[in-house]
């Protein structure tokens, strides 16, 4: 199937010359190689982006029959056309390739739906590189979702679930093994290498943190192979932990034979703070030592943060606005043709902007830093009610959750018929479905108590959740993960801007 983004080379300029003809594109006596890529690529393109379409859709491998067989009519015409054929039986055959690609993406999509669970173990298995480090576990993986996609093509539902099931197997014995691999072998090594360079002696507290989640992963492993976020998290850390150690130890032994100062090693340290400070032009001092520097470093980035987000929801503001008006200018040109209405119509669309951006104001000023982030996207306004958190694996609300509760119901009232779009997320730790329930069920339990405790009309309020499929920061970290656990509320004002 390498023929396929070959472009082809006309073999027969008579034969080449009449298609130009057929096409209307050159005379008889002006074809040239040019222009024969400009007929290929017409007569090819309804079948070229069918193929992109089924690439799109990963149809080679989840609809394996239908996309080689489209295939191999995408190369006989490529075949028929560098022979010089006619263009009948080239067209006859693109058209078959069309037909075929059109029919192995709407297989693979059904695919895709019918083997989620399968598919998603095989993603985790291809980020812990299981092709090299465990290649028998996924080529088995690979082989049984090959026979579960064409059983499904088949019509074979039942059969190719079970074979999915299979593949999802594989795959999870593929990732666990890569893992202890790719890691945990890799920190196995880097300990044995930190213990003799003395790391037990010169990083003490860090050898032993290396070796503590080195454990910690194993175990994890072992307990729970369906969740390998966590395990894969840990071993990264006990990986880096051991480099720290041998960093350190390093560092230990330059000190014990007097090639560095321990003065020497913290004026190093301060330097490269300073340096960091000296970018955010920030004057930094160590009186007492690095957390006062750290914590005005800290300080800076919050407000840079805050600044970028505040244009950025203005910019987004600004856009909406002038797309608006540009929309009601054409309409109101179109329409009433007269330059008073058109003004009266513009200055009403300020006024409503204007009441918009006060309410937005209120709610805003409503929230303390700590109980949640309020941020506008277009139209709505959008409360990430970072104050509202749950015990691990509850969705039971407390008691100390209520007065924020009565402020979200508030805020919803700031725009009497907005509607409220309760959406639930957690982090990846834990199982997917495991986290789409969880999310679902803290979604739910805020919806409840708007509408039992609060009085709020149910048919003003939906709620959802996303699991661990929305990150909005890293999962590798503890301060990342407490950030996707979270709950956003959207609410939608009835009028639009």
């Amino acid at each position: 199937m390498q023929s396929i983004h070959r472009l082809s080379v006309f073999a027969r300029p008579s034969v080449f010359s009449l298609c130009l003809v057929l096409l209307g594109c050159l005379t008889p006596f002006t074809a040239n190689a040019a222009s024969s890529d400009e007929v290929r690529a017409t007569l090819f393109a309804d079948a070229t982006s069918a193929l992109k379409s089924a690439n799109a859709a990963r149809a080679n491998l989840l609809a394996p029959l239908a996309y080689a067989e489209a295939s191999e009519r995408y190369r006989k015409a490529e075949e028929l056309l560098e022979e010089g054929s006619s263009l009948d039986s080239i067209r006859r055959n693109l058209r078959k390739a069309s037909e075929g690609f059109t029919q192995a993406s709407k297989a693979a999509n059904l695919a895709n739906q019918t083997f989620s669970t399968a598919l998603t173990a095989r993603a985790a298995a291809e980020e812990a590189n299981s092709s090299q480090h465990a290649a028998e576990e996924w080529k088995a993986g690979e082989v049984a979702l090959a026979e579960a996609a064409q059983r499904l093509e088949g019509k074979r539902t039942d059969s190719a679930v079970d074979y999915a099931a299979t593949a999802e197997e594989n795959f999870r014995n593929a990732e666990l093994l890569a893992i202890k691999s790719s890691f945990l072998n890799e920190t196995r090594e880097l300990l044995a290498q930190g213990k003799k360079l003395k790391a037990d002696r010169y990083a003490t507290q860090t050898y032993a943190s290396a070796k503590s989640k080195l454990e910690n992963a194993e175990t994890q492993l072992e307990q729970d192979r369906y969740d390998a976020d966590r395990a894969r998290n840990t071993a990264r850390q006990a990986k880096h932990e051991a480099y720290h150690a041998i960093y350190l130890a390093g560092i230990g032994n330059d000190v014990r034979k007097g090639d560095k100062s321990t003065e020497s090693v913290l004026l190093g340290w301060e330097a490269s703070l300073r340096r960091l400070g000296d970018v955010m032009d920030v004057p930094l001092y160590f009186d007492n030592g690095e957390t006062a520097a750290v914590n005005t470093l800290i300080a800076k980035i919050n407000d840079m943060n805050s600044l970028v987000e505040r244009l950025a929801q203005d910019l987004g503001e600004r856009e909406a606005q002038v797309a608006a008006l540009d929309e009601e200018v054409t309409q109101l040109n179109a329409k009433l043709g007269g330059e008073a209405a058109a003004v009266q119509s513009l200055n009403a669309i300020l006024q409503k902007q204007e009441q918009h951006r006060q309410s937005f104001s209120q709610i805003e000023n409503s929230y303390l830093l700590t109980e949640a982030e309020v941020m506008r996207q277009g139209n709505d306004v959008i409360l990430r009610m970072v104050g509202l958190t749950f015990d691990s694996g509850s969705s039971t609300l407390k008691d100390e959750h209520q007065e924020l509760l009565q402020k979200l119901r508030a805020s919803a009232d700031v725009f009497p018929r907005s509607t409220l779009s309760i959406e639930g997320h957690t982090d990846s730790f834990g199982s997917d479905t495991a986290n789409l329930a969880l999310s679902e069920a803290r979604a739910l339990a805020i919806k409840d108590y708007l509408v039992d405790e609060t009085a709020m009309d149910s048919l003003r309020i939906s709620s959802v959740g996303f699991g661990e499929s929305q990150p909005v920061a890293n999962n590798e970290t503890a301060d990342g993960r407490a950030k996707n656990r979270r709950i956003d509320i959207v609410i939608r004002p009835f009028e639009a801007l």
